[in-house]
């Protein structure tokens, strides 16, 4: 079982007991404006999360890291120590690091766990080909391997990899980071819950066992899904099926770029939701975020 089957499983397991929580009573159309407008301000974080987190750093880090292990005899092993001393690399969220040769096929993943080598990039991800092409010293896009269907989306930066030959640069290969638009959504999701449930605990208090059904039933349910120009929505792995289900039938692609609200009804309860476009993530992509108390 490769990782994404591994965390979809597992994620799958919690999601369906916490999406049985939602009862239709809990549900009903007032708290679900007030989740709305909660889901809203969760919107903003999120954004804020991901320009200056994970997309501000990174553009800034990946090509200095490039040209940095250019001329490395361990390229790998010079990487992943950078990496280790480099705040934005680091803070910056993404599925794995890559090397590729010069026509696009993976060479080296920092996390074997995700099986990638000697699949091809340059095809399938614009991003990766302009900068082997030498038309751009970086560059982001969205794209999917070849072999994969609509119901996958990664989001790539890639920076040229350079070897100096007969005193020329000459490009090589590609430093490439991919982010699944599954964990995306994951990650975010997990900061938001992280963020609502500090909220409720009380500070520098620990949470004693008895306390602990309580505070799961005061902290809201949070998901958030990425949705792509052609209302694609990408929740993370292992979401309730229902819960899949009313996000696509909301129709986010259509909504209002600068910013909508409303509800949304999951197996008979109503939640709020929230979303907007989010060019830091890509132009023309967005996020939304969904909400039940």
């Amino acid at each position: 079982m490769d990782r994404r089957t591994f965390s979809r499983c597992l994620s799958g397991i919690s999601a369906l007991a916490a999406l049985a929580l939602a009862s239709p009573l809990a549900g009903c159309d007032g708290e679900a404006k007030k989740q709305a407008e909660l889901a809203k301000a969760d919107l903003s974080e999120a954004e804020g999360i991901v320009k200056a987190k994970h997309v501000a750093p990174l553009a800034a880090g990946l090509p200095k890291a490039a040209d940095a292990i250019a001329n490395a005899k361990d390229r790998a092993a010079a990487f992943v120590a950078l990496r280790d001393k480099t705040d934005g690399l680091r803070s910056s969220k993404r599925s794995f690091y890559a090397f590729t040769d010069a026509k696009g096929a993976i060479t080296w993943v920092e996390d074997p766990d995700w099986q990638v080598v000697e699949r091809k990039l340059k095809g399938g991800f614009p991003a990766v080909a302009e900068v082997l092409d030498g038309a751009k010293p970086y560059a982001e896009g969205a794209g999917r391997f070849g072999d994969e269907g609509p119901e996958a989306l990664w989001f790539v930066a890639a920076a040229p990899l350079k070897s100096t030959v007969d005193g020329a640069a000459k490009i090589d290969g590609a430093l490439v980071a991919a982010w699944d638009a599954h964990e995306v959504a994951g990650d975010l999701q997990r900061q938001l819950a992280t963020a609502a449930k500090m909220q409720i605990a009380a500070p520098k208090k620990r949470v004693k066992d008895s306390d602990r059904l309580q505070l799961a039933l005061d902290t809201p349910q949070i998901w958030v899904a990425v949705y792509a120009p052609d209302g694609a929505v990408f929740l993370p792995w292992g979401a309730p099926q229902p819960l899949e289900d009313a996000l696509k039938g909301a129709g986010l692609g259509g909504k209002d770029a600068a910013g909508w609200t409303g509800i949304v009804k999951v197996t008979n309860a109503s939640w709020g939701v929230a979303s907007k476009r989010v060019d830091a993530l890509l132009p023309g992509y967005g996020l939304a975020v969904i909400r039940n108390k």
